[in-house]
């Protein structure tokens, strides 16, 4: 099956010469300086005989964001677009901080990254990890590719810092973001493979609807708060290290489209990007999802915004509630473990008081487990 989140990126890369982001506000120039910050203050160990692996690398060439892993010896730039990859490989081709080092290129979706076992001894995966729904999967493959005593560092939003929790919503939400966290689910599964060493946190934001109305002298000091409250910031760093060499096992991921899912009749298509599609349902209809044959988790993507309403998901005897409102329309995963040969999935009929209706939308379904 075709992968539309995969033929997105493929389509973004290829507009405005790789340029996917727009412009950025004073908040995240401040925000991006101190994520800098951090980074540079990591103790990381000789690189000059080290292979090192810059994952999501974009368009923007191996070791944009942090430049500190261009000492190595060999490096490894990873997306999922080729566009991109083609991109970083003439971007790298002239950075001065690279010549004589070899680099090179793959495309790889999370899931199958075509390297080595134990062959790599250092990871970067900057703003990556909540782009890729099935987390223990990918977490598995980095696992697997690194020596044993090496070194990952991630750095992702927190989907649920200390303001955005009093107002009951999600934190940089949008079309791609289909796994953001908070940090106890990021620490969760981190800790299904590595040693954390540390989490960090900085800001981003304070509230979408004062973001833009902060002046400098307080955007720079908020940037630097949550330092060592990553749980209440709103944007994460952490460093962790492969301590156990025993852990691996071959994981397995199916992605089903919610074009693909019986639904009943009710169902509307919407379009969700151009081109991508979800299906809607209101109130007294719903979703029967099927669960592949061997698959143990279940990572179910919603379309969140403001028209959304409240979602029950029945998984065997477990019945979840989930509020699906966001004033910023965007992804949200709810991860399951499986219990039943279907998921069930159907509007309450109820609402948040800021939603203006109780509308439903799945957009995929990804389910993993252990080959």
């Amino acid at each position: 099956m075709t992968d539309s989140l995969q033929n997105h990126y493929e389509s973004a890369f290829a507009k405005n010469d790789g340029e996917i982001y727009g412009t950025m506000s004073k908040l995240d120039v401040a925000a991006h300086t101190r994520k800098l910050e951090i980074l540079s203050s990591i103790d990381l160990p000789d690189l000059s005989n080290a292979t090192v692996l810059d994952y999501g690398v974009g368009s923007w060439g191996f070791g944009c964001i942090f430049d500190r892993i261009k000492q190595c010896k060999v490096g490894i730039g990873i997306d999922v677009s080729s566009v991109a990859i083609a991109m970083s490989e003439r971007v790298s081709s002239a950075d001065p901080a690279l010549t004589g080092k070899t680099v090179k290129y793959l495309t790889s979706s999370g899931y199958d990254i075509n390297l080595p076992d134990n062959s790599v001894d250092l990871i970067f995966c900057g703003e990556c990890i909540e782009h890729i729904e099935e987390s223990t999967a990918f977490l598995s493959e980095l696992y697997r590719v690194l020596k044993l005593g090496g070194i990952a560092i991630f750095t992702t939003p927190n989907s649920k810092p200390w303001l955005y929790r009093q107002f009951n919503i999600h934190w940089c939400m949008g079309f791609e973001h289909v796994a953001l966290m908070d940090y106890s689910i990021f620490k969760h599964e981190l800790e299904k493979y590595f040693h954390i060493i540390d989490i960090k946190g900085f800001n981003h934001s304070l509230h979408p609807q004062v973001d833009w109305q902060l002046d400098e002298q307080f955007i720079n000091r908020w940037a630097r708060m949550g330092y060592d409250n990553p749980a209440d910031a709103t944007s994460m760093i952490a460093t962790v290290r492969k301590v156990d060499p025993d852990l691996y096992k071959k994981q397995k991921v199916i992605i089903s489209e919610a074009e693909t899912v019986p639904t009943q009749i009710a169902a509307q298509s919407v379009e969700l990007e151009p081109g991508i599609f979800g299906v809607a349902v209101e109130f007294g209809n719903g979703f029967a999802v099927p669960v592949p044959a061997g698959m143990t988790r279940c990572q179910l993507v919603f379309w969140a915004h403001s028209w959304s309403g409240m979602v029950e998901i029945i998984n065997g005897s477990e019945t979840r509630h989930v509020d699906l409102y966001s004033p910023t329309s965007g992804c949200w995963r709810e991860s399951l473990d499986i219990a039943a040969d279907e998921i069930i999935v159907r509007p309450s009929g109820q609402a948040s008081q800021d939603s203006m209706g109780t509308q439903t939308i799945l957009y995929r379904a990804v389910f993993g487990g252990e080959q």
